[in-house]
């Protein structure tokens, strides 16, 4: 679809209303070189929200950025992703630290989960993905 400004008080917001009705916000700026910028600041979904209000926050924090030669951050949607062997390393550090049977919880891992998840992105299994992993094996 196509953009439409928010219009009223948001001047400077633009909305894309997508086909599964996610509702996506783009704020629209001049940068230090006086070149007009658009770029997409949120998302609402079903589970974020994120209104015109945010954006606007968003790009009043921008040009004051700008005002004061500041370097504007626009933090992305996306988060890193994590893999379970990363996750992993970071509980092993905790638990030799803590509990006395840590050997235990690296030979169990190292046997039994490391070997299927691994390798795999921690945000990628749902709970009850993960709850009926023995069965799809």
């Amino acid at each position: 679809m196509a953009l439409k400004p928010v219009g009223g008080k948001y001047e400077g917001v633009w909305i894309n209303e997508l086909k599964n009705g996610d509702i996506s916000y783009y704020i629209n700026y001049r940068d230090e070189n006086g070149n007009p910028v658009k770029v997409q600041v949120g998302k609402k979904t079903a589970t974020s929200d994120f209104t015109a209000r945010d954006a606007y926050a968003k790009l009043i924090e921008i040009k004051y950025k700008l005002q004061h030669d500041q370097a504007p951050t626009i933090k992305s949607g996306r988060v890193a992703k994590i893999k379970l062997n990363t996750l992993w390393e970071a509980f092993l550090t905790y638990v030799k630290g803590n509990n006395k049977s840590w050997i235990e919880y690296k030979q169990n891992y190292n046997k039994h989960i490391g070997p299927v998840f691994g390798c795999r992105y921690a945000s990628t299994w749902p709970p009850v993905r993960i709850n009926t992993w023995p069965l799809e094996c």
